[in-house]
């Protein structure tokens, strides 16, 4: 999931059916929220992007949710501690 592109939480579900699609398939192995950092970390709570991979996870739409992270080791702390079940 690219974060900067995502506009809202119906954007969330609209851009995870088109990468299905794109890719010709109905689930991911591993799926990335892409660009981690104090620029999206705001924007991605507000429209709950954690909650949202999480449950197409038990959906068995995802596999396994990762995250490609560019910021501080301060930030990285305050994901893991709320959202590092995922």
């Amino acid at each position: 999931m690219p974060l900067r592109d995502f506009k809202d939480a119906t954007d969330l579900e609209i851009k995870f059916q088109e990468q299905l699609t794109n890719c010709g398939v109905e689930y991911s192995d591993y799926y990335l929220l892409h660009n981690m950092g104090h620029n999206v970390y705001d924007k991605c709570c507000q429209y709950d992007a954690f909650g949202f991979v999480k449950k197409k996870k038990a959906e068995g739409k995802i596999k396994h949710v990762g995250m490609s992270f560019h910021d501080t080791p301060e930030l990285l702390d305050k994901i893991l501690a709320k959202y590092g079940d995922n």
